[in-house]
């Protein structure tokens, strides 16, 4: 699988300045958007992007699943604040029958 995160869908700006038109996009139904982020904590622009302008992030009703495939480190910033602010979970992966 391809652990380098993936460039930016509309190519015109930074991941994390597309993520944020995409959150605050304002739809005429009262919906829920679900962004789901793959391998993100690699991207140094963005995490430092996010943390600068979360206030306005945790405001969003959408839900904001972060995947990553990779070992996380205790001491990231980021993955600390969103230990903080968010509901995280993690998962093990699965074992073949031995």
């Amino acid at each position: 699988s391809n652990s380098e995160p993936r460039p930016p869908a509309g190519g015109r700006g930074s991941l994390f300045e597309d993520f944020r038109d995409i959150i605050q996009q304002t739809s005429m139904f009262d919906e829920k958007k679900l962004l789901i982020l793959s391998n993100i904590f690699a991207n140094q622009d963005f995490k430092e992007k996010f943390l600068k302008n979360y206030k306005d992030l945790l405001k969003s009703k959408d839900i904001i699943l972060f995947y990553e495939e990779n070992e996380i480190s205790g001491k990231d910033r980021f993955f600390n604040f969103l230990k903080t602010k968010a509901k995280t979970q993690n998962f093990q992966p699965l074992g073949g029958e031995k």
